[in-house]
């Protein structure tokens, strides 16, 4: 296999995760998720607690701090959403480099969009579909799943629109879109194997 790597974007409640840590077992390479918050805050001396609080979240750098120590990535004078966008940005590049792997949001298809053996997933499904699979993770109220799922949604598209030239959920922006809806998780992973093993 060559060093060929899938990025995954994904609505909230669609099993982007899921599908994503399957995919990794049945192709035996790393799934790259929280593992990046750990891998940038060691790059960049940024408190891995900071690094999750602010990482995809609205843009909206009025309200955001900037950092109050200088850091190896950016120094003074940048606000911390940048930083750690940057930060973000080197650490895909460098686990792309490492050899074929699986990395979950974080605008890595955007970071990565020069890359011919980079294949991007958006992971979608209707809105039921994904309700029931939130109130099953968080064990919540209809309504609270709800919001969860806009709030949550509502940030990514922020993030992804703001970084990136292109439009968050947009099938024009993606490789391949999948609702996961029609074969669930282990039907989307086998799916997601076949097309990046024979692209």
């Amino acid at each position: 296999m060559s060093n060929r790597i899938i990025t995954i974007s994904r609505q909230s409640g669609s099993g982007g995760k899921d599908i994503g840590d399957l995919l990794s077992k049945k192709l035996g390479i790393p799934f790259y998720d929280k593992e990046l918050i750990g891998l940038a805050a060691e790059k960049s001396g940024l408190d891995p607690e900071v690094l999750a609080k602010y990482e995809e979240k609205n843009i909206n750098r009025f309200f955001y701090s900037l950092p109050h120590e200088p850091n190896k990535i950016t120094g003074y004078g940048i606000p911390l959403v940048d930083t750690i966008y940057l930060v973000e940005c080197q650490i895909i590049e460098e686990v792309a480099k490492k050899g074929p792997c699986i990395i979950l949001g974080r605008c890595s298809d955007y970071v990565l969009r020069n890359n011919e053996d980079m294949v991007s997933f958006f992971i979608f499904a209707p809105l039921e579909f994904r309700i029931k699979r939130t109130r099953e993770m968080l064990s919540c109220s209809e309504e609270d799943a709800k919001s969860y799922i806009k709030t949550v949604d509502k940030q990514r598209k922020s993030y992804y629109n703001f970084y990136t030239d292109k439009k968050w959920g947009d099938r024009k922006s993606y490789n391949y879109c999948i609702d996961s809806s029609v074969l669930d998780i282990e039907g989307s992973a086998e799916i997601m194997k076949n097309i990046f093993l024979y692209k």
